[in-house]
This record gives structure tokens, sequence and C-alpha cells, in this order.
């Protein structure tokens, strides 16, 4: 019987892990935290034989590090080979020799989380294969293709070469279908529970997640496929806490009214911050028969997102949502024939997220103070480096919109562990001002809020401007 997370850590009953909401107190305990996939990585997880673009590799390896799974020596021989060919830096190639059989280190890799303790583990479900549902049973009885064991032992290769603790969860999660915000908050569809249904019951299911990956709000949605995997990822993603990128099928598509119940549902959600959710559409026409392209069904890497495209003529504008969405990342498109509807970009790479980032928790300012009255920004920060903070390198720089320099004022020291405030002058025009977070300790990380900054910002609206949010 594999061990429960669950068994080794206890959490304080209630505690909360979410970024502070204004006016909100710190938690006294904070429970456990899985990482987000914008937050700070090292590189990326794939497997050997690549079931990726040359284009796509080359990129990840540019600069990040590239973790490798194959199975055997020759293999490990095959990809040098083949990285070397296309000009890869092998320096920035780690080779993992393992059991892995597929190539969707998405759905059997383990999920990262940080401990009570503040130190980064891996978490280790159950897999088998990624489960086949029908219509209109899409959330209940399933069935599986094949069964691949070297997959679901590739974790144990994996957390040993990257000098993890690793531990074992008694439930399947299988990692395309577990979207999360790095703030105790998770979306799946309900498929997750039919996977389940042997071991477990829905309950059981979400006790069970709560205890071992600390997610407090676990919001599980209705299927959309005729016939398929029905993971979230093929047509939802979350580009931050507080924005939802979601599918827009064709009117005449069997998933679109589907994924439109989804978004009714998905409209009364109030994200982490007790704040409504912004949801951005993306069409995604056809481009084989009835498959539809998985726009959705990419990959955040630090400051650049990877988009699968499909060759047709929504990919163009596919590109342009995800920037004008995620202003300051790169946004790179990769056409190729071997992306699937249910099976694409995001599916097949998994984030390696450094266990000594600067974690940053805020709530973005969404309601200006009456003018001249000024705004005080508040922020978690906490440096898993533990090589300590520097304080010149904590700071808030804002300035009024339209206006190209910054002004920069110092983060202090709150009341509570890992809380800093810094205060933004009043507007007397009430005028609105755009601000980023910095932060950067002694081990010379350096970690900015959002994470695009300073080309991302976030921005206090204008006195009386009615596109704000309230709450």
């Amino acid at each position: 019987m594999r061990d429960r997370l669950a068994r080794l850590i206890v959490i304080a009953a209630g505690a909360l892990c979410c970024g502070l909401a204004p006016g909100e107190e710190v938690a006294a305990a904070r429970p456990p935290r899985v990482c987000a996939e914008w937050e700070p990585a090292l590189g990326t997880l794939i497997a050997w034989p690549l079931a990726l673009p040359r284009d796509l590799v080359v990129e990840l390896a540019r600069e990040h590090r590239l973790y490798v799974l194959v199975q055997g020596g020759a293999a490990e021989e095959d990809a040098l080979d083949q990285f070397e060919e296309w000009g890869i830096d092998l320096t920035h190639v780690e080779i993992i020799p393992s059991t892995v059989q597929t190539c969707w280190t998405r759905d059997y890799g383990m999920h990262l989380v940080f401990g009570e303790d503040g130190l980064l583990r891996g978490v280790d479900p159950i897999y088998i294969d990624t489960p086949m549902f029908r219509a209109p049973d899409g959330c209940g009885k399933c069935q599986y293709l094949s069964r691949y064991p070297g997959d679901d032992r590739a974790n144990e290769a994996a957390a040993a070469h990257l000098g993890l603790p690793l531990v074992k969860m008694d439930a399947y999660l299988t990692g395309g279908n577990f979207l999360v915000d790095g703030n105790g908050t998770a979306f799946s569809t309900c498929a997750v529970v039919g996977e389940n249904l042997p071991l477990m019951t829905e309950g059981s299911l979400l006790e069970l997640v709560r205890h071992v990956l600390g997610v407090e709000r676990y919001h599980l949605l209705g299927w959309t496929e005729e016939y398929g995997i029905q993971h979230i990822d093929c047509w939802f993603k979350l580009l931050d806490p507080e924005t939802i990128l979601l599918k827009r099928a064709p009117a005449d598509h069997p998933e679109h009214a589907r994924v439109e119940a989804n978004l009714a549902v998905l409209e009364g959600v109030k994200s982490c911050f007790g704040r409504p959710y912004r949801i951005v559409r993306i069409d995604c026409p056809r481009f084989r028969g009835d498959a539809i392209a998985a726009y959705t069904n990419s990959y955040i890497l630090n400051d650049t997102v990877h988009v699968p495209l499909f060759g047709v003529e929504g990919d163009e504008e596919a590109l342009a949502v995800y920037r004008r969405n995620m202003p300051g990342y790169r946004v790179f498109g990769y056409p190729w024939k071997g992306w699937r509807e249910f099976d694409a970009l995001h599916c097949r790479t998994r984030a390696v997220f450094d266990p000594h980032m600067i974690c940053i928790r805020h709530a973005p300012l969404r309601a200006p103070p009456p003018a001249p009255e000024a705004c005080e920004v508040t922020a978690l920060i906490d440096d898993r480096s533990e090589a300590g903070l520097v304080r010149e390198g904590l700071f808030v720089d804002w300035r009024r919109s339209g206006e190209a320099d910054w002004t920069r004022a110092p983060l202090l020291e709150g009341d509570a562990p890992d809380l800093y405030r810094a205060v933004i002058p009043g507007q007397a025009d009430g005028a609105a001002v755009e601000y980023y977070i910095n932060a950067q300790d002694e081990s010379g990380r350096v970690a900015k809020m959002p994470p695009s900054a300073p080309a991302g910002f976030h921005t206090i609206p204008a006195a009386g401007d009615p596109a704000h949010e309230k709450g």
C-alpha cells in the first residue's frame, strides 16, 4: 500500500495559503502549497523519445535546463547525440535514467509542493494511463486503453536526481486534469472523481487532496468531450491567480454547449482573493475533421509562454490573445502536425520549480482610493533559499499611467512574518497608477510580481473608472 502524505503532514485546521487580499491578516499556519505554473522554474521535464517539435526543445534548453527521462543507456546516447546535432548546449541538459515509457510527463509527473516546513518535495499519485470517458458518463465510468507501470515508477528516478523527497499519494491525480493557482485553489473536470471511484468517494478524494496538497477550494467542472480524456487543460488555463483563459468552440461543435455551461459556473466562482475571475475567451477552430485546436494546452516557463499551433487561420489570433492578456511575456507559437485536440504541448512538458525560489503573494489593487489618499501595497515575501532578503532589493516601482519613468517606494517589514508593506502616494487628480513588486535575496535571486515586470505591471484604475473591479 502506498503511504499517503496526509499521514506525514499535519495541517492546521482551516489554514489558508493565499496571497494577502486587502485588509487580510496572515494565517497563523500554512498548509502545503502546490506550485503554480508561472512560478520560478529551473527548467522542464520531458521524456525520450521526443514527442515535441525541434524548435520547442531548442528553445526550452536555451536559457533553462532540460531534464530528460530516458530508458536505458542507448537511449541516453541517442538523446545527447540528437541534442548536440540541434546545437543545444549540453551543459543545459540533465539525463535521468528511469523506467519511463511514454511522453506524457504532465500526466504522470510528480506535483511539486512546498510543505509546512517550507521545503519542496514531490507528491507522486498513482498512474496507470490517461483514462478515456464516453458521453454521457463523462465523469463516471472510465476505461484504460493501456497500462504503463514504468511511467508510474519514473518519478522515483526524477525525485532522486533532483534531490527531492518523494511521498506517495494513494489516489489518481493526472496532471493534465489538475490546474492550480499556487494559493490553495485547484480546478479539474469531474473525471478525476470517476477515475478514483474504485478507491474512494468524492468526499474522501477532496479531503485527501486538501491534506496532501493544501487545496482548500477545489472546483470540479463538467466534461466536454463526446469521447476522450476529459482533461481540463484542453479547454481551460489559468494565466495568473485571477485570470482564466477559456476555449470557445465553434457554435456547431458538440463541445460548444458544454464549455459554455462550464463558463456559466465559472462566472459565479471567486478567486483566492474573494473576487470574480477575469475570464478571457480564445477561439479554437477545427483543424482536422471535428478536432478543434487546443490553444489552452500551452506551457508557461518563467517569462515565456509556449503555445501549440495547428496550421489554421486561428493560429495568429490565438497568439495575439496570449500577448494581450499576458503583457511582458514572450509568446512563441509552434505549428506541428503532432499536436492533437486532447494531447498537445502542455501534456508533454512539466516545470521543475526552483526549490529556493522567492515566493511573492499579492492581491493586486483593483479599486482606487478616494483622491488624494495613498495606496498601501501589501505582500507576503518568502525567500526559500533562507539566505535572507536584501533590504535594497525590496521595493515597489510605480508610475502614473502613460509615464515612462518609475518612482521607487521601499517595502518595509509589516507586523507579521514575511509581510511587507509599501505606500504609493495619492494622486490629487485620481489618475491611474501602474506598479510592480520587486524582491531580491542574498543568494542573488530576484523575483517580481507580476512575473513579467517591468514590461508587465498591475494597474490601479483611475478614480471614477467604471471598468475597474469592485470588492
